[in-house]
């Protein structure tokens, strides 16, 4: 039907633990250039946008750090895709939000 199945509202209230449950899962050894969870992240900066507010600036440096990283030694083409997405998301709420 082209609805959404929950509303940015629902799930506004987890965000904090659903971002820090991802960094954590990032810096996993094995799980460190996980393209699945780099696409996991943009998708949350690109679906709540301006809304993530405060936690903009944790989503940055931690976005920032795996990008200066991979750039050192690009090894999964994905990832990385995502990882650049994704810090041009959050800087397009930002701007968007005014932050």
């Amino acid at each position: 039907s082209g609805k959404a199945r929950f509303q940015e509202e629902e799930l506004l209230q987890f965000i904090q633990t659903l971002l820090t449950s991802l960094f954590h899962g990032m810096e996993q050894p094995e799980s460190e250039e996980n393209e699945y969870l780099a696409k996991c992240f943009m998708r949350i900066v690109s679906f709540f946008g301006p809304k993530i507010g405060a936690l903009t600036t944790e989503c940055m440096k931690h976005g920032c750090a795996k990008l200066e990283r991979i750039c050192r030694n690009p090894t999964n083409s994905n990832f990385n895709h995502y990882m650049f997405e994704t810090v041009a998301a959050l800087i397009k709420s930002s701007v968007e939000g005014n932050l």
